[in-house]
């Protein structure tokens, strides 16, 4: 019986340092970027990152080096809109240059938003709102679009 006991102690000894492993804490990214802890107990959280600071640039720079631009962290200056067909909490925005809602403009992901700059979207940029907005700029398939993470309403641009 000693015996037994010994190789079942050796055993433990051996195995328990490996299998804490498969239940440590794991990181992960989302197709979207975003990181994320796997827990070992089966749970997950969004992982905070030190993003930096933004990059200013002009809506002609956009125009011009949106490709390059491509996961820079960037704030810019135009006219928003917001339009929320669907009744979402989070609705789709597009950025445009000054004084005009014609032409190409950024598609706006708002989801990230605060709760306050949210609200922001929803009460003063249903039609049209100035607007200096921060985010990161991402790409899907051909569309690229900024992931808004702050908005500052302005007086004008």
């Amino acid at each position: 019986m000693p015996c037994i006991k010994a190789v079942t102690t050796l055993l433990l000894a051996f195995i328990l340092p490996f299998s804490s492993g498969l239940l440590a804490d794991q990181l992960a990214t989302t197709e979207d970027g975003r990181k994320v802890k796997l827990k070992g107990d089966g749970t997950y959280s969004l992982v905070e990152q030190n993003k930096g600071s933004y990059k200013s640039i002009e809506f002609s720079d956009y125009m011009l080096d949106r490709e390059e631009l491509v996961g820079e962290r960037i704030k810019i200056k135009g006219d928003a809109n917001f339009y929320n067909p669907k009744n979402d909490k989070y609705p789709t925005g597009k950025l445009y240059q000054k004084h005009t809602t014609i032409g190409t403009g950024i598609k706006i992901n708002s989801e990230l938003l605060p709760r306050v700059d949210a609200k922001k979207v929803h009460s003063e940029c249903a039609v049209s709102c100035n607007m200096e907005l921060s985010g990161t700029l991402k790409q899907e398939k051909n569309t690229v679009f900024i992931e808004a993470e702050a908005i500052k309403l302005v007086d004008s641009l």
